[in-house]
């Protein structure tokens, strides 16, 4: 697939911005290019985000992945200020994992090249 590396990074741009609008102050990201797959992490404090937020993010996440779709919309990621960009991240990762410890969270978004 072309442009795997401009694509992580529109993911990283959106989930940046979501976690600035809901109210997180430290956001940490780690991004891992392994052999088959790209591992992104951001941990941040949850001290400000209400849970409704963080439920819609895992219903945006939940969605199937679509290269048809993405294909076609990856370019719109992190360019408005719209949660319809979360569901285009949910098309562009295959699987993610969501931890919340106290007033932190961990989420860690895998995608395949």
């Amino acid at each position: 697939m072309r442009h795997n590396k401009k694509r992580v990074s529109k993911i990283v741009d959106e989930l940046i911005s979501y976690f600035f609008k809901i109210g997180s102050k430290n956001i940490h990201i780690d991004v891992l290019e392994e052999k088959k797959q790209y591992v992104i992490t951001f941990s941040c404090d949850t001290k400000n985000i209400k849970e409704s937020d963080i439920n819609l993010l895992v219903r945006c996440l939940n969605t199937y992945k679509s290269e048809e779709m993405e294909e076609y919309y990856w370019e719109l990621t992190g360019e408005c200020d719209t949660d319809s960009e979360l569901s285009i991240v949910g098309m562009m990762i295959d699987n993610f994992e969501i931890s919340i410890n106290d007033q932190n969270m961990e989420l860690i978004l895998y995608r395949k090249k």
